[in-house]
């Protein structure tokens, strides 16, 4: 995209009055609404944050979206915990179409406080085909989660209320952060943008 449909797709995004009124806006107006948009960025942000029909629907949506993240966690781990016995056994050169690092003892670590109760155990007594054959029992169970996820009905619901309810948010400060962009090409022209402050002077603590 060129810098003129650029400019003219930021212009778009602008409240339309307000548009106008920026382009007779002298230096120090431009300056003034440049913070003014800012903070009001902030404002539409805490506002957003307290806003408890909202943060009602995001709790809905997590329980949902809890159930489906918790399976493919599981699984990940067993996938993870498998080429790390395979590692053990010296076996992991022979699986076909590995090509990849064995897992850190970190991550290691870490999956095996996820792994179901005694499965790690079952996991240490398999052979090297028997944890092949696990990883791939866990990739199609990871499949068909994500696969139930997305024909879920009441997840798509409760996405489409949480949209509902962010939307004003988004578009407002969408609105907001354009006016700021906007301010700033109209100084450039201006060539007056060095007035508002360049970043190596606010590093520097130069004025």
């Amino acid at each position: 995209m060129d810098e003129a449909a650029k400019l003219d797709r930021l212009r778009q995004a602008l409240p339309k009055e307000w548009a106008v009124k920026a382009d007779a806006m002298d230096e120090d107006e431009l300056r003034a609404e440049i913070v003014r948009a800012e903070t009001r960025q902030r404002e539409i942000a805490s506002e957003q944050g307290s806003d408890e029909k909202l943060e009602e629907v995001q709790a809905g949506l997590k329980d949902i979206k809890g159930s489906y993240s918790a399976t493919i966690k599981t699984q990940r781990a067993k996938i993870t915990y498998c080429f790390h016995r395979l590692g053990e056994l010296g076996k992991i050169r022979e699986v076909e179409g590995w090509n990849g690092k064995l897992p850190t003892k970190q991550a290691v670590g870490r999956v095996r406080k996820l792994l179901p109760t005694g499965w790690q155990e079952e996991a240490d007594a398999m052979d090297a085909e028997s944890l092949v054959a696990q990883v791939v029992i866990a990739e199609q169970n990871i499949h068909r989660s994500e696969a139930a996820k997305g024909k879920d009905e009441k997840l798509a619901g409760w996405k489409a209320r949480e949209k509902d309810l962010t939307d004003p948010y988004r578009k407002e400060a969408s609105g907001e952060k354009a006016k700021v962009q906007w301010s700033l090409h109209l100084l450039e022209q201006m060539g007056r943008l060095e007035h508002v402050g360049a970043p190596e002077d606010e590093a520097t603590g130069k004025e």
